[in-house]
């Protein structure tokens, strides 16, 4: 399956609309380092469920 530091979590998601997204890490004082590079793109399947896996930029 998955190995550390490797992270998942389950979301809901509107059908076939295109989203663009950034991960961020976040510190225990809370300072937020944001992910280089350009925004990830996924658009969900029309049904169903679908697994994305991604690197940090």
């Amino acid at each position: 399956m998955y190995q550390y530091p490797t992270w998942y979590y389950d979301i809901s998601v509107p059908a076939e609309e295109n989203l663009e997204y950034k991960y961020i890490k976040k510190d225990l004082n809370g300072n937020v380092v944001w992910e280089s590079g350009n925004n990830h793109s996924y658009t969900p399947p029309a049904s169903g469920t679908d697994t994305v896996i991604v690197d940090w930029q």
